[in-house]
């Protein structure tokens, strides 16, 4: 849906988790609103449809945006705890803060449950069924322990229906059964397939600007049929980060901010130094107004950059058939656990949440280790840790595809990329082995840039200069190859 604004209007975006709109501001100063990408670039004349060189800079790099940049130049996405007004002013408000608490597990997840479980009665009110994304991992039981608890004590008197998605004999789908078995709800279980996935990948370019890659849609498009516009659909992508300061398995006390670097010089070196400044900024958005400690800084990094531009865009995807809720993001259980220091939030709290809701929930291994919070390990060996098969189904199914997008004129035309390094790593992606996950991502990226730049005609920001591309990157080779030489000559010197 478009919304423009008025010149006395304002629109405020939530403090933390929650989905937040488009924006675009027309050249005689009209300030628009849009629900998902393809709607506001519907709005953007065609002539000023300028691919954005700091945004494919980030997208590589990171794998999602930062800020509040998209691939156009000129279409924003708006912040959290932000506030734009009619005149495309903006202003942003003070982060929640963080704290340096200590209290035992047990404590902790006393208080978490709490907050859970006023935030979910919340979730689930008003909705004619409630659904439940499930997964093999710690996160999703939670959620489901909650639920069923509700059941049992007659606060949730509506039809429950789980999902998941994955491969056959994957720990995540076998385990999501057998939570659904032990509370005798249906589980509704989506293939997962290389053709599932090239729609994905086509999908994220039209419906979310191919900000991420379709890779992160994974079932979602498949229970359109399922879902009601009146039903809820609970997820708990934020669990680990804000449950157990967990973001993609490294702890929030072992992370810190690194500089924004072009590794592979897939940009062009005329606009690349410019770009990762830039992108610099676009980062230190995140903890803007943070006056708390070097964690709090890279917490809202992680949060307001990885989770919000990257899990919450693949998430919104569901908005479209159903009410989405994310548990683990109102400001009540954020503030509750942010004010814990970084070394209080720890598995073991889950592990003392999930023995108080249910033992089998406690005995039932986690798919990620194959371990239960109990300690109990998996005792089949059959089952499978990944619940895809992304690198093989990209390299053997969808190849012809892949390679078609990445050598058509779209990625040559857009005087961003240096064309020499994009030809390696396809190649050096092609050596790899066959299942393994590599540069998978990175390519897929690509492919989303380039099948953008077809899909809404948008227009190069300056001319090609693939000679001089060439030039500096086999110069850089050639230098590199010289120092090495020199290192191993030094080291048969006196």
């Amino acid at each position: 849906m478009i919304t423009q604004l008025q010149s006395t209007e304002t629109y405020k975006t939530p403090v933390f988790g929650k989905f937040c709109p488009y924006y675009w501001i027309s050249s005689d100063g009209q300030v628009y609103l849009g629900d998902t990408f393809n709607e506001i670039i519907d709005l953007v004349p065609h002539d000023e449809r300028l691919i954005d060189p700091v945004g494919c800079l980030e997208l590589l790099n990171f794998g999602y945006l930062l800020g509040s940049r998209t691939l156009v130049q000129g279409v924003g996405k708006l912040l959290w705890r932000a506030e734009i007004r009619g005149d495309g002013t903006q202003t942003r408000y003070a982060p929640v803060p963080h704290g340096m608490r200590m209290e035992k597990p047990a404590h902790i997840a006393a208080e978490l449950r709490q907050c859970l479980e006023e935030e979910l009665l919340a979730y689930v009110d008003g909705a004619k069924r409630v659904w439940i994304l499930l997964s093999g991992g710690l996160d999703s039981r939670i959620v489901a322990g909650i639920l069923a608890h509700f059941q049992k004590v007659g606060l949730l008197n509506v039809e429950v229906h789980t999902a998941t998605w994955g491969r056959d004999l994957s720990r995540d789908v076998i385990y999501a059964q057998r939570i659904a078995d032990h509370f005798e709800w249906p589980l509704h279980r989506i293939s997962y397939n290389a053709e599932l996935l090239w729609s994905n990948i086509e999908r994220m370019v039209t419906w979310g600007g191919a900000e991420i890659s379709g890779i992160h849609l994974h079932g979602m498009h498949n229970l359109k049929d399922l879902l009601h516009r009146d039903d809820v659909v609970i997820a708990a992508s934020w669990g680990n980060s804000i449950g157990r300061g967990l973001f993609l398995g490294h702890h929030l006390s072992d992370l810190k901010i690194n500089p924004i670097e072009d590794t592979l010089d897939l940009i062009a070196p005329a606009i690349q130094h410019t770009s990762l400044q830039q992108a610099e900024k676009d980062r230190a958005i995140a903890w803007e107004g943070c006056l708390d400690y070097p964690a709090a800084i890279v917490e809202l990094d992680q949060q307001e950059n990885y989770m919000r531009r990257m899990i919450a865009q693949a998430m919104d995807y569901l908005r479209q058939y159903a009410r989405l809720e994310q548990v683990f993001t109102a400001p009540k259980t954020v503030a509750t656990m942010w004010a814990y220091a970084p070394e209080a939030r720890v598995a073991e709290v889950y592990f003392h949440l999930l023995a108080g809701l249910d033992a089998f929930l406690y005995n039932l291994p986690d798919a990620n280790t194959g371990i239960a919070p109990s300690g109990l390990s998996e005792p089949d060996p059959i089952l499978r840790k990944s619940f895809h098969q992304f690198g093989k189904w990209c390299r053997r199914d969808l190849s012809e595809n892949i390679l078609d997008t990445l050598h058509s004129p779209a990625l040559a035309r857009s005087g961003i990329f240096n064309m020499y390094v994009v030809k390696n790593l396809t190649n050096w992606w092609l050596r790899e082995e066959m299942d393994e996950w590599g540069a998978t991502e990175r390519v897929t990226n690509l492919v989303g840039i380039a099948l953008l730049i077809e899909r809404f005609g948008l227009q190069p920001m300056r001319k090609p200069t693939h000679f001089s591309d060439y030039l500096y990157s086999r110069s850089k080779q050639f230098r590199k190859r010289l120092d090495s030489l020199g290192s191993r000559v030094a080291q048969w010197l006196p």
